[in-house]
């Protein structure tokens, strides 16, 4: 399944996280806690900063950035839902690095029963 991520989205996100103070972890597992985004699936798969602070460019509440296809406001169920178990996965800085300083306009997240792939596009 390939997920598809605007730039402006991914570096705006790692920007808030870098910028924070307190970061939360991913189920209390240890070097989960550094600068980094969270690709989530559950009602839809977007990304989300991964600082503890929740309030974000003056709002209140956490920012999300749907994959383009997977938002559930702006398509169907049957559309945007992919099966399986619910996820969070750290998607680190040093992992985003070299794409956010690129050219780029769309980060491609690649996720298969056995691995996880990013690029860019």
């Amino acid at each position: 399944m390939d997920y598809k991520f605007k730039m402006e989205d991914v570096r705006a996100r790692l920007a808030h996280s870098k910028a924070a103070d307190e970061r939360g972890s991913l189920y209390g597992q240890e070097g989960t806690d550094g600068p980094g985004i969270w690709l989530v699936k559950d009602q839809g798969t977007y990304i989300m900063s991964n600082a503890s602070e929740m309030k974000e460019e003056g709002k209140d509440g956490r920012i999300v950035n749907y994959a383009e296809g997977f938002d559930p406001d702006k398509q169907e169920f049957e559309e945007w839902w992919v099966g399986g178990d619910d996820y969070v996965e750290l998607l680190s800085e040093e992992m985003l690095d070299r794409f956010v300083n690129s050219d780029s306009d769309t980060l491609v997240v690649s996720i298969t029963e056995t691995q996880m792939i990013i690029d860019a596009a």
